[in-house]
């Protein structure tokens, strides 16, 4: 029985959720199974995290020095005070925007990447060419993407964390007179270890995200270049997507039963 047309676009994202799925669990599979390629890893933590440091630690630089103003600005409008305002600032960065706006970066640049890589081999049949020598594409490509990115984002956002409270510290100091002694005693009144736990936990589920959706629209690619444009801005939505869902999903729950 054929089913209106109304429902296709629901049939065919149950088919791309089970798809992503199975490779995920294929990909965390082969991640734990003998034979380790040390040296391909090493390749992607190189491209993935060291080619992606300058664009995150700038981005975050004045996220960290956004937040700082748009805090102050609101707690002077509505507390007639700014002395929470480090406070307030670093557990935001340290909970939300350490690991969400490197992932997002991430998930343009590195997924992009990934997909055009992927679709690009998949479009001049290197893929069929490596199962046809018994290698299997997704231990071969994707495994060592998915591990480097899970790498990558984790010490990305610890260093990222880093350079917005140093940048919302300055901001601080400049507009708000408050001296960075002052500044890191309301931080440790505000921050608790588990907000430091927080934030890497996130980004190592982001970092799993990314590789997985970007090689799966990559093994999907078809119709030559403008194909391969497609399956890119695909991937990039929809991993930038499922960020901010599992986002919301893990910070409801930190909030309401770690927190």
């Amino acid at each position: 029985m054929k089913l209106p047309a109304i429902f296709t676009p629901i049939v065919v994202l149950y088919q791309n959720v089970r798809d992503i799925a199975r490779l995920f669990a294929e990909t965390v599979f082969y991640t734990f199974t003998p034979p380790y390629r040390l040296r391909p890893i090493l390749d992607q933590i190189y491209w993935i995290g060291v080619n992606s440091t300058a664009i995150v630690l700038s981005t975050i630089a004045f996220v960290g020095m956004i937040s700082i103003v748009e805090l102050s600005f609101q707690m002077d409008t509505v507390l007639h005070t700014t002395e929470f305002v480090p406070g307030f600032a670093t557990v935001l960065i340290l909970r939300e925007f350490a690991s969400v706006i490197p992932a997002a970066m991430m998930a343009g640049k590195v997924g992009a990447g990934i997909t055009a890589e992927i679709g690009s081999m998949q479009l001049t049949e290197q893929i069929d060419a490596l199962r046809l020598i018994s290698i299997n594409p997704v231990r071969h490509l994707v495994v060592p993407r998915f591990v480097a990115s899970v790498l990558s984002l984790m010490m990305l956002s610890c260093i990222a964390a880093v350079v917005a409270i140093i940048t919302g510290m300055i901001v601080c100091s400049i507009s708000l007179d408050i001296d960075w002694l002052l500044f890191i005693n309301s931080a440790r009144n505000f921050v608790k270890p588990i907000d430091l736990g927080i934030n890497v936990f996130k980004a190592f589920i982001f970092g799993m995200i990314i590789p997985v959706v970007a090689s799966y629209y990559g093994f999907r690619t078809t119709g030559g270049a403008e194909g391969v444009g497609i399956a890119c801005t695909k991937s990039v939505v929809y991993s930038g997507l499922v960020i901010v869902i599992l986002d919301f999903f893990m910070t409801w729950v930190a909030s309401v039963y770690i927190l």
